[in-house]
């Protein structure tokens, strides 16, 4: 089902936008995002790095995980890393014109993004498709101290006067069909980057 098909069914008004792998696809080389700060990680908790290796955790959680256990001193850390490695990483941006084509039309709602990517990156690609200023708020990872499935993001979204029944969340992962259960929203599956 498309967007439109599950919008025409539902009555939504505030639309959630995760970004990588929704939106865009940002072609970078996860594997080493890392790299730079791995002796840190490993100081500050072996373990943590070891599970994220072992691919018992994700990113998100890695990042989270270290923040909830280092506070600050972390979060500085991955905060300027993720910075730095989308910044000089980051090889192409593939859009998925068709939800790009969606956003610009669809005056009738009033949209955000939630991303876990960086504020830079983000707002270079939502400009380069001429779609940022179309969006009510962004929130991105620093914006906030955790990730998604995390839903501190949401607080930056939320207006209590907008029922949590007009929300629902446009995304590509567990994290973020996650992030909208816990938090009572109806989540939409974008499986456009997904392969077949």
């Amino acid at each position: 089902m498309t967007l439109d098909a599950y919008l025409q069914k539902v009555h939504k008004t505030h639309l959630i936008f995760d970004f990588d792998e929704t939106l865009v696809k940002l072609i970078l080389p996860w594997d080493h995002w890392e790299d730079s700060i791995k002796d840190e990680l490993l100081a500050l908790d072996k373990t943590i790095y070891e599970n994220y290796k072992k691919d018992k955790i994700s990113l998100s959680d890695l990042m989270n995980q270290y923040i909830l256990k280092f506070g600050t001193q972390a979060k500085d850390l991955v905060k300027r890393n993720a910075v730095d490695f989308e910044t000089t990483s980051l090889q192409d941006v593939v859009p998925h014109n068709e939800l790009i084509d969606f956003i610009k039309r669809a005056k009738q709602y009033t949209m955000f993004v939630w991303s876990s990517n960086t504020r830079p990156t983000v707002k270079k690609v939502l400009q380069k498709y001429r779609i940022w200023n179309t969006f009510k708020k962004v929130v991105t990872s620093l914006d906030v101290d955790l990730l998604k499935p995390n839903t501190e993001g949401f607080s930056q979204i939320n207006k209590p006067t907008i029922p949590t029944n007009r929300y629902v969340v446009i995304g590509d992962s567990d994290r973020d069909k996650e992030a909208a259960k816990q938090l009572g929203i109806d989540f939409f599956l974008i499986d456009y980057f997904k392969p077949v």
